[in-house]
């Protein structure tokens, strides 16, 4: 009877259903495709974004569909401004609002050519922002949104080069309007979050920001709880973001209502809190029972047994991925050129500069030069009045005319040579 139940709910036109109905099928669970592919998800995500902070001008590239997406959760949190607060009633209003809008929402994000997937995309979206009817929030939800990440690229729709964004961009525009939420309504953490948990309500979140803070951190794990920190980094970094909202929302140290993170923050390597906390989510969080119970799978996120010998997919932490250098080495070409192309400007501006002074200055002389043969002319026409007597009346006179001619002579030749020598000059250079 399970048997014939499953082929049923294996049919594509059913969309994304529940699959784990009984603890019995927790072992389908670790052994199908869905659960190998959301563990290689975080995990490759993680090493993609080592180094990378959210805000870094030109950090990481952002495509279209990335931006079309990132609207989208911008518009749920602006619907979020009109509602009132700390009323149940609200939220559930909110949440149908959300789940009749979200499908026409992703149908206008996605390209033409993946409208297909609109309805298994549109109930991981639409099942991660808590549970209406028990008004209830928890690391099911997170898990939901994280299994919609996933399926975008499974679904070709992102690829390989929006991993950094899809983290850093539109999981934490999905973190600020689930915490939004928690602050408006008072969501109670849900069944399935546990004595295990960082918080009340995440834990990927923590991953991705120690991840990136394996490779090169501006501070260490000591000094993650730090005022000065939080006030630092708390907008660069998930995990900051994450301290910084416990510590807006809970009384007393973090000793004593966050007793596992500041235990956690007392060990010295990153690196090697990022594998605790992966051995954590696996053995204490993604194998609850109460988590998956609700979770759906569908095409994207299949619930069908992986091949083989199949293993799961570790992050390579500690350095930058080849994706994210390959990234930075064009990020450094593009920079040299568009500087090989300002300096080429720059001195294409100097030489014409030059070349149109020389121009004004052969002008200038062509001026002076008629100048000089009129005053040439002047002295020829003095010289021939002399001769002839009928425009000087006395020699004292005609002494002063003549001095006084030969001296302007003398100037503009002067001026002339000199303006010869300074044009020889300007054409050696």
């Amino acid at each position: 009877m399970d048997e014939d139940v499953s082929r049923y709910f294996e049919k594509i036109s059913h969309g994304a259903v529940m699959r784990v109905r009984k603890e019995c099928d927790m072992p389908l669970w670790y052994n199908s495709m869905a659960y190998h592919d959301v563990i290689a998800y975080i995990n490759r995500t993680s090493t993609a974004i080592q180094g990378v902070q959210q805000l870094e001008p030109h950090g990481y590239p952002v495509s279209l569909t990335m931006r079309k997406l990132c609207h989208l959760i911008d518009s749920l949190i602006m619907q979020l401004s009109s509602v009132k607060p700390h009323a149940m009633n609200s939220y559930r209003t909110w949440s149908h609002q959300m789940l009749h809008k979200v499908f026409n929402m992703l149908e206008t994000a996605l390209p033409a050519t993946k409208c297909e997937y609109v309805g298994e995309l549109g109930q991981y979206l639409g099942s991660s922002f808590g549970n209406f009817t028990r008004a209830d929030y928890g690391t099911g939800n997170e898990l939901s949104f994280i299994f919609f990440l996933c399926s975008l690229f499974q679904a070709g729709i992102l690829g390989a080069e929006d991993e950094p964004a899809a983290a850093l961009m539109l999981f934490s525009r999905y973190l600020k309007c689930v915490r939004r939420l928690q602050s408006l309504f008072d969501l109670k953490p849900s069944a399935h979050q546990g004595a295990y948990s960082l918080d009340d309500f995440q834990f990927v979140a923590y991953m991705w920001g120690v991840a990136q803070l394996c490779y090169e951190p501006p501070f260490s794990p000591r000094e993650l709880l730090d005022e000065a920190t939080i006030r630092e980094w708390r907008n660069q970094y998930l995990i900051v973001g994450c301290v910084a909202f416990l510590a807006s929302t809970k009384t007393g140290t973090f000793a004593m209502h966050s007793n596992l993170l500041w235990s956690v923050a007392s060990l010295s390597s990153w690196t090697q809190i990022y594998t605790g906390l992966q051995n954590m989510y696996l053995k204490e969080v993604i194998c609850q029972f109460h988590l998956l119970r609700e979770l759906c799978f569908g095409k994207l996120m299949a619930f069908v047994p992986v091949p083989p010998a199949s293993q799961l997919m570790r992050a390579e932490l500690g350095h930058l991925s080849l994706a994210r250098q390959r990234y930075l080495r064009e990020k450094e070409k593009l920079s040299n050129e568009q500087e090989q192309q300002k300096a080429l400007h720059h001195q294409h501006h100097r030489r014409d500069h030059k070349r149109e002074h020389r121009r004004e200055r052969e002008r200038e002389w062509k001026r002076e030069g008629s100048s000089v043969q009129r005053l040439s002319s002047i002295i020829e026409a003095s010289h021939s009045g002399i001769s002839s007597g009928s425009s000087i009346t006395s020699l004292s006179g005609t002494s002063v005319h003549m001095n006084a001619l030969a001296k302007r002579l003398g100037k503009h030749k002067q001026e002339q040579n000199q303006n010869q020598k300074q044009k020889g000059q300007h054409m050696e250079y």
